[in-house]
């Protein structure tokens, strides 16, 4: 890892439960999909000789601070202090 970003499209077959990923200098990753619940993904795949396996879930919008405090454009003092 080397904090470079890479872009990649996405291409997603619902009926397969599978995501391909394409990057613009033709690398690829293929990934299959599962919703063990309605706030859970899973994917399982492959990406550059690697294998990865995540587990992602829903958060709520309003748990986010900027939503659930407020955006400021200034600050008397820091808020994470």
């Amino acid at each position: 890892m080397d904090d470079r970003f890479v872009w990649y499209g996405a291409s997603i077959n619902v009926n397969d439960k599978t995501l391909l990923l394409t990057s613009r200098v033709g690398k690829k990753a293929s990934f299959s999909f599962a919703r063990a619940r309605q706030n859970q993904l899973t994917l399982d795949g492959e990406m550059e000789s690697h294998k990865i396996h995540m587990e992602l879930r829903l958060v709520e919008p309003t748990n986010f601070l900027l939503v659930s405090r407020g955006f400021h454009w200034t600050q008397e003092s820091a808020f994470n202090r």
